[in-house]
């Protein structure tokens, strides 16, 4: 750092300011070389959370105590310097943290007294990933779920640079961080496409994860590439087809397509679709289905209803036909979308579909990332941008 400030004062001393770089150079390097020597051994590194408000008013309110009392008594910041990293390390949260937390939830939240204490809700958070999909499925037993992980179209001479820009670090693992998300139980990949597969493979090496699954039988590069991680990590994965059902606590989830013998011409076609239910909510996860997968799963799926929409291919004019609305018939639609999008989605087609059924669009572009949850009966719709959107109760179906 030294070295670096010096070469910017001697800028126009040609000699004293190359030789002040090299010699900054060399110090950042050595550094870096230190901090990786570190981090191979096998306690030496670990990604963990950003300590919470709570943490940091319980370290600064017992310094205080500890300077303004005249304690003499070393051990007292050590001990809680060693309860931080203790409790980091493990993703465990504070006493102090959980408190901040329910007050926030009481008093800021906009929700008060709308699920019952100890009670969790289904919460679905629809990441804003730009033109891309990330979904986190936080379930009432604490498990929690990830389809996809969004990812940015690279050119493929950057596609293994470890400095190019990646959703899966900078967008999808900070936001379950910032949740406290120890583990992830199951991570799904919906298709693989870059929008929705390029995140996967920093998510896996950020969390554990206790499955993994897709509905591709011949990989292509992408997920080849994520599958690898996945072996490294030894996370066992499969493929997913039509009819599987899962009961997770009281939500139940079920694979609509694609089916086992699908022989669609397309990627999006073959799109995983879960459709979830709670009491008397439902959501409908489309990926990027288009014509003739929706055609396939509205021929052979009896029920789609539910107040909650993903739009397919994030409002693409080739998804979301007048025939799945009017099966679905949802209150809400979200539409998974980036500003200034070549592909310019939404589709004014669509949203003028929309609006014909009396449906409101959320769009991640303008709110962010998007968070709905509810207790199968009550419900609430959070904005990243925008705070509490709506909540209510959801009509008997």
């Amino acid at each position: 750092l030294a070295a670096g400030i010096a070469a910017a004062l001697a800028a126009h001393v040609p000699v004293a300011a190359g030789a002040l770089l090299a010699l900054a150079g060399y110090g950042a390097s050595l550094l870096l070389a230190c901090a990786a020597w570190f981090a191979s051994f096998g306690a030496g590194w670990q990604r963990c959370p950003t300590p919470g408000a709570g943490w940091v008013l319980a370290g600064i309110l017992l310094l205080c105590l500890w300077g303004l009392c005249g304690w003499r008594r070393s051990w007292i910041p050590c001990a809680y310097v060693a309860a931080l990293l203790a409790c980091l390390s493990c993703n465990a949260r504070s006493p102090a943290e959980r408190l901040f937390q329910e007050c926030r939830e009481a008093f800021g939240g906009g929700g008060e007294g709308l699920w019952t204490r100890g009670a969790p809700p289904l919460r679905l958070t629809f990441l804003d990933v730009g033109e891309g999909d990330a979904i986190v499925i936080a379930f009432p037993d604490r498990r929690v779920w990830l389809l996809d992980a969004g990812g940015l179209a690279l050119n493929p001479s950057r596609e293994e640079d470890a400095y190019a820009f990646d959703i899966g670090e900078a967008v999808v693992s900070r936001y379950l961080w910032h949740e406290w998300t120890p583990r992830l139980d199951r991570v799904i990949l919906s298709h693989a496409d870059q929008d929705h597969a390029g995140g996967l493979q920093a998510v896996l090496r950020n969390f554990p994860v206790s499955e993994f699954r897709h509905a591709q039988r011949d990989p292509d590069a992408a997920l080849r590439r994520v599958l690898r991680i996945a072996g490294d990590r030894k996370v066992p994965e499969g493929l997913l087809f039509a009819g599987r059902e899962d009961s997770v606590g009281p939500v139940s989830v079920r694979v609509l397509h694609p089916p086992t013998d699908a022989a669609f011409r397309s990627s999006n076609e073959t799109s995983v679709v879960l459709r979830l239910a709670c009491g008397r909510f439902a959501a409908l996860l489309t990926g990027d289905l288009e014509k003739a997968g929706e055609a396939a799963l509205l021929a052979r799926t009896e029920e789609l209803s539910g107040p909650l929409l993903k739009l397919a291919h994030h409002g693409s004019r080739f998804a979301t036909s007048e025939a799945l609305l009017e099966r679905v018939r949802p209150r809400w639609a979200v539409v998974s979308v980036g500003r200034n999008n070549p592909f310019r989605h939404p589709a004014r087609e669509v949203m003028d579909r929309l609006r014909r059924h009396g449906v409101r669009p959320l769009l991640t572009m303008d709110e962010g990332a998007i968070t709905f949850e509810t207790d199968g009966q009550r419900y609430r719709i959070r904005s990243h941008v925008r705070g509490v959107l709506e909540t209510g109760v959801l009509p008997k179906p």
